[in-house]
């Protein structure tokens, strides 16, 4: 084993520098030639069913707003419920046919689990039959075991597909730095853990065997601090790291039944960051994006069938900075 060890401590650097000068040309010609590919792309959601949460304020809204515009039915999840009733009746003068609304916390189990039952009671008929738990996946919580999770609905089979977006999120701004002489910080960590990631994973659990049969799509809002380190937010940026690499792999598992589609937003002006911002700073920041143009992009880039999505898009320049020079981004 040592000698294996040794042998690839020594070829691999060589054959990283022969790829890097040799092949990777041709590997940024082909990504430039399907991304002008994918600008002529553009996917039809018009009768397709889209399950939001967080719905009630910020991303989650406006990007509600976005699929409406477009046809598509929305299932609306949310803790306030009269938030979620303006959300609701916007979307249907926006142009949505059909909406439903569906009050409950994504950091319980039972209210995931009733989230996506609710979703395919009301949708089944027109979109689904006879569905089943056709794969099993890993327990992922000891609370996450279901005895019975098949669904079976009559009617007539139309397959269209069903996303899932997962927006519900605890703000970045509310400081969560793990410093030995602020105790109180300890007591958050579980909410930003139970929120930002096994809510996520909760109703991914629950959601897998509709989505297969509808070959579905899950789009994650994870942030740019899963992949840059944000000073006094580190249990935060841990929640959104272990976001984005729980889906990676979830990715690779359910290929190509179940698409997943990542997305990365910076600061963007909502009703839970801003506030904060000015609360603990004096002033929002300075690189805050319109929520409306957030929600914007990211729709864009889903129906271009992305698989990352920045959003801002220069942001993805700063993840290649911290790749390729690290310390220039370190603080």
């Amino acid at each position: 084993m040592d000698i294996l060890h040794t042998s690839l401590d020594v070829l691999l650097p060589l054959v990283s520098i022969i790829f890097f000068f040799l092949f990777y040309p041709f590997y940024v010609l082909i990504k430039l030639v399907m991304f002008l590919y994918k600008q002529f792309l553009f996917e039809n959601v018009a009768g397709k069913v889209v399950l939001i949460t967080g719905a009630s304020s910020g991303i989650g809204e406006h990007l509600a707003y976005e699929y409406a515009k477009k046809g598509a039915y929305l299932a609306l999840v949310a803790r306030r419920e009269d938030r979620l009733d303006i959300v609701a009746e916007t979307s249907r003068q926006l142009g949505s046919g059909d909406v439903i609304i569906i009050p409950g916390d994504v950091a319980e189990v039972e209210d995931c689990k009733e989230f996506i039952d609710e979703t395919i009671r009301h949708f089944g008929k027109r979109h689904f039959c006879n569905l089943a738990w056709p794969w099993v996946l890993s327990p992922l919580d000891p609370k996450c075991r279901v005895s019975n999770v098949s669904t079976s609905i009559d009617g007539t089979c139309v397959h269209r597909s069903i996303l899932i977006f997962i927006c519900r999120g605890i703000s970045w701004c509310r400081s969560t730095a793990l410093d030995a002489h602020r105790s109180t910080v300890l007591p958050l960590v579980d909410p930003y853990m139970d929120i930002n990631f096994w809510g996520s994973t909760y109703i991914t659990y629950f959601a897998i065997p509709h989505l297969r049969k509808s070959k579905g799509k899950v789009i994650v809002i994870t942030s740019g601090a899963a992949n840059i380190a944000l000073p006094v937010a580190s249990v935060y940026s841990a929640s959104k790291a272990a976001l984005l690499r729980f889906f990676e792999t979830l990715r690779i598992e359910l290929n190509p039944d179940i698409k997943i589609t990542i997305v990365f937003p910076g600061v963007v002006a909502t009703d839970m960051t801003t506030p904060r911002c000015i609360e603990h700073y004096g002033s929002d920041f300075i690189f805050t994006e319109p929520v409306s143009r957030c929600a914007k992009g990211i729709f864009n880039g889903i129906c271009r069938g992305e698989t990352y999505i920045e959003e801002p898009s220069w942001m993805k320049w700063i993840y290649v900075m911290k790749n390729v020079c690290p310390e220039i981004v370190e603080y």
